[in-house]
């Protein structure tokens, strides 16, 4: 099977800054903070997330559009998608 390969965005954010991610098109959404903390939230799923720095993410076709909110004084993440 060949392996499909997956644009990145990289995003960069400020303390109390947000991004909504609009997940309609994705089945899949991987998401990795390299710097910075990150909360993460879906809409379908109960939980909530806080990621830092080195830690990822992976939302399946269950979740819905993605809430991003840095909670640290600078934020900087890479969303891959399916």
């Amino acid at each position: 099977m060949p392996i499909k390969k997956t644009s990145a965005t990289v995003i960069s954010m400020n303390r109390g800054q947000f991004k909504m991610i609009d997940k309609s098109k994705r089945e899949r959404l991987s998401i990795s903070c390299s710097e910075g903390t990150l909360w993460v939230t879906a809409a379908g799923d109960e939980q909530d997330y806080v990621l830092r720095a080195g830690q990822s993410l992976e939302l399946d076709a269950k979740t819905g559009n993605v809430l991003l909110q840095s909670i640290s004084s600078h934020v900087e993440a890479e969303l891959r998608g399916a």
